[in-house]
């Protein structure tokens, strides 16, 4: 190839070159950035997961505030109002109960061990809406009902109830219909000294103020 014709060719590639280079980007030059499209919409909420194991148990808490009061239990044996001593007779005592109004049986509490009761003779008498006193055994005035009575030690055996049951008479029918008493009194004399006013007949024990009268009680 002659002198002209590679001075010719080298031109040529030259002009190549230099429209390559005129194409090219500079160096760290970047091209614009598109537009940035809009955010599309919240899809729905997936569904919820298994539930996770129990926690441990927390501290106990503070304590609450107390709570109303409960019903009033039953009511109990009616106790004594005090008692009369008789020095030098017997140790004789009386128990003096107000009045009571019950059905079937009324119950009264005296202090005395079931060994006290077991060595004393005991008599009870009740007064009804009349003046008159009435023993707390048998048949009693018209015949409404009848009075088997019962003695009776406490579990703790330091206390002993007496027990007047009521009974259809003549019969194992127990007397359901209310009954007031207005007053009603426990009269314990210790043995052998019971047991020899007995036998002598020195006094009726069927006739409470015969018995009040021998031992000097007061009203």
């Amino acid at each position: 190839m002659t002198t002209k014709n590679l001075l010719r060719a080298a031109t040529t590639m030259l002009l190549c070159i230099a429209m390559l280079i005129a194409c090219t980007p500079e160096d760290g030059e970047k091209g614009d950035k598109g537009d940035k499209g809009e955010q599309g919409a919240q899809g729905p909420a997936g569904p919820a997961g298994a539930q996770g194991p129990a926690g441990p148990a927390g501290a106990q808490g503070p304590a609450g505030p107390q709570g109303p009061a409960g019903p009033a239990g039953p009511t109990g044996a009616q106790g004594p109002q005090g008692e009369q001593g008789i020095p030098g007779v017997s140790d004789a005592k009386m128990y003096v109960y107000g009045s009571n109004t019950f059905a079937r049986s009324a119950v009264y509490l005296f202090p005395g061990t079931q060994a006290d009761a077991d060595n004393s003779l005991i008599y009870a008498y009740y007064k009804s809406s009349s003046i008159d006193w009435h023993p707390a055994i048998g048949l009693q005035i018209g015949a409404d009902y009848e009075i088997r009575p019962g003695l009776y030690a406490q579990p703790t055996d330091t206390d002993v109830t007496f027990w007047a049951n009521l009974y259809v008479p003549g019969t194992a029918t127990i007397y359901t219909n209310d009954v007031t008493w207005a007053a009603f009194r426990i009269i314990v004399v210790p043995i052998p000294a019971a047991n020899i006013i007995t036998r002598s007949g020195a006094v009726d024990f069927t006739n409470y103020n015969a018995v009040v009268e021998y031992f000097g009680f007061k009203e």
